[in-house]
This record gives structure tokens, C-alpha cells and sequence, in this order.
């Protein structure tokens, strides 16, 4: 049974507070304060978010999720987005921001070593964005206290983000 309420994470640090209908309700800073006034929250981390099963096709999950994020800069080898997962998690989605007009490669790697995503090729285009075509479902994947990394390559020089669901 899904919760009344869905918290998502950002990326600059607030949490969000929606309906299950998607519809914006509340935002909640780092500090634990109801921005636009209410009420404070205390002590919400990952550890919170409840843990999914795979639906059957007749149902669905709601299921709030989890996007780290990195920024490489004419990186070489294996970079570090998530230290020591706080539980176990499945890649729904990965992409890339550029930060200039300098292009590249990148993908994900879990624990530096199984290849998460296929190879994305990110334009020599500012601002352009790009989406992993495949994530490979036998290492989708990352265990409670295994790392995240991003192997970019060539000049690359953009945000990568990697959104994930817990499924423990």
C-alpha cells in the first residue's frame, strides 16, 4: 500500500513533498523546515524510503526516487558519484548535462567494474543532453555499501546523473 505522500530528492539539497498525483504540496530545505511555512521535520535521510517489489503487469508502485549526480571535467578513468550505497538500488534512468562545448564519452560502472549503461556519446554541443540508451539488466543493480562510478572519457566536460529506486 502506497503512502499518502511520495519524498523525492533533489539534487541542491531540498526534499520534496507531493501527492500521488504528482501535484507539488510542500518543499522541505536540508535544515528540515517546511519552506512557505508549516512545520518542521527532523532526522529524514535514505534510510527512510521504503523499499519496492517488482510489480505484477495488472498493478504499480508508487515508489519515490533517488538521483546522485557528479560533475567530470577532462576526467581520466573511473570517477566516484556514490560512496558506499545506503541500501540496494535499481538504475532506472542515467543522463548527461554538457557544461561547454566540449564532448565526450561516459557510463556507469557498479563498483568500478560492471558496466551499468551502454557507452553515451555527448555531443561537443553546450547544454546538450544525453540519455543512456540501455541499461543492462544483469548489473542494474548496486548493493547496500557498494560505490557508483562514471567512466568518462575524451574532453568531457557535463553533469552526469543517475536516478535509482530502492529495492531491498
Amino acid at each position: 500500500m502506497a503512502s499518502k505522500y511520495e519524498f523525492v530528492a533533489t539534487n541542491n539539497g531540498y526534499w520534496v513533498k507531493a501527492g500521488l498525483n504528482g501535484a507539488l504540496t510542500q518543499v522541505i530545505d536540508s535544515a528540515g523546515t517546511w519552506v512557505g511555512g508549516g512545520g518542521v521535520i527532523t532526522n529524514i535521510n535514505g534510510e527512510e524510503f521504503d523499499s519496492v517489489t517488482t510489480p505484477t503487469t495488472e498493478t504499480g508502485v508508487y515508489a519515490p526516487t533517488i538521483t546522485v549526480w557528479c560533475h567530470v571535467n577532462n576526467e581520466i578513468g573511473a570517477v566516484k558519484i556514490l560512496d558506499a550505497a545506503p541500501f540496494k538500488m535499481i538504475l532506472v534512468q542515467a543522463w548527461s548535462q554538457n557544461t561547454s562545448s566540449d564532448g565526450g564519452t561516459w557510463k556507469l560502472l557498479d563498483n568500478a567494474s560492471a558496466d551499468m549503461t551502454d557507452v553515451v556519446t555527448a555531443a561537443a554541443v553546450d547544454n546538450d543532453v544525453d540519455f543512456a540508451g540501455k541499461i543492462i539488466d544483469a548489473a542494474s543493480t548496486i548493493g547496500a555499501g557498494e560505490d557508483l562510478y562514471v567512466s568518462p572519457s575524451g574532453t568531457l566536460d557535463a553533469y552526469i546523473f543517475a536516478t535509482f529506486m530502492r529495492i531491498d
